[in-house]
């Protein structure tokens, strides 16, 4: 992976922030990137085989935000008839 979370991103991608982890390079910055992936795939769905772990900042929490956003720092417009969004959080002890 190049020691960062993309190695490729186009305007196509998106990026899954959460405010748990540490920050990940994406280009020059340095953010709390879960994942990129395609905005709109065409089967509506994301199924990822590998599991990326992450370091953990905070080691208690009562809320996790988790942001969706579109390369240009917008967030994507979601349609009612959208495949609803699931993200699952793994966490590993240590």
């Amino acid at each position: 992976m190049g020691g960062a979370v993309t190695d490729f991103i186009s305007s196509v991608n998106g990026l899954i922030y959460c405010d748990l982890i540490a920050t990940q390079f994406v280009g020059e910055d340095k953010v709390r990137v879960i994942r990129s992936f395609i905005v709109w795939p065409p089967t509506g769905i994301h199924l990822y085989q590998n599991i990326y772990y992450f370091p953990v900042e905070k080691s208690e929490f009562q809320d996790i935000r988790i942001e969706i956003k579109k390369m240009d720092d917008e967030y994507p417009e979601f349609q009612d008839n959208d495949v609803p969004v699931n993200v699952v959080l793994h966490f590993r002890g240590v």
